[in-house]
């Protein structure tokens, strides 16, 4: 469990929340959580301000926004959010700087989309479900376009190897479980006063 810890007060961090589901959904099993979200869309964090009137939301781009000293012990990041990113280079300060903001001793998450996952998605149940679309767009699968209400938006994977060589430097224990078309990745025991970013 990532969120119940030997702490009476545990600071969560969201990435790319959105309309924060997870924060409106996940039970914090008597800890008191003191949830932070972060996303680039006003409409979707005015939707989560008013499902969690309790949290924190800032509307920025996470590469971008300083957080300055703050450090949280949980971070997460759902649904392969980070894939909107254009580059392999901004997908690796994404992923590091979830590392910086991690706590010492403090859990991350992220559910990691791959060229082989995508690859799944065509004619699942899970597109019918969902009345979304992928569209492969290079011949390792790495580019692909995903297409729901909201449009058209160009998407780029990296293999799980790739992601797992960054994470195993910062963390003692390293989980991934693979189902639903990504691979939940649950990172444990942050060791002590790793910074892998000049910027946070």
């Amino acid at each position: 469990n990532l969120i119940l810890r030997n702490k009476k007060e545990i600071a969560w961090l969201d990435i790319c929340c959105g309309r924060a589901w997870h924060f409106s959904n996940i039970p914090s099993n008597k800890a008191e959580l003191k949830k932070t979200g972060i996303d680039i869309s006003k409409d979707h964090l005015k939707v989560a301000q008013q499902n969690n009137p309790d949290s924190e939301f800032i509307c920025d781009d996470f590469l971008d926004y300083k957080f300055n000293d703050r450090a949280f012990d949980l971070v997460t990041c759902f649904w392969g959010s980070y894939c909107y990113l254009n580059t392999e280079d901004q997908i690796n300060s994404f992923i590091n700087k979830m590392i910086t903001l991690t706590s010492d001793g403090g859990s991350l998450y992220i559910e990691v989309v791959t060229p082989h996952t995508v690859s799944t998605f065509p004619g699942s149940r899970h597109e019918r479900e969902s009345s979304s679309s992928i569209e492969i767009l290079n011949e390792s699968g790495s580019r692909w376009k995903f297409i729901d209400a909201g449009g058209e938006h160009v998407m780029l994977s990296l293999p799980l190897e790739n992601i797992l060589e960054i994470l195993k430097k910062s963390f003692l224990n390293i989980r991934v479980d693979s189902r639903c078309y990504v691979h939940h990745v649950i990172c444990k025991g942050k060791k002590l006063h790793v910074d892998v970013t000049k910027t946070s």
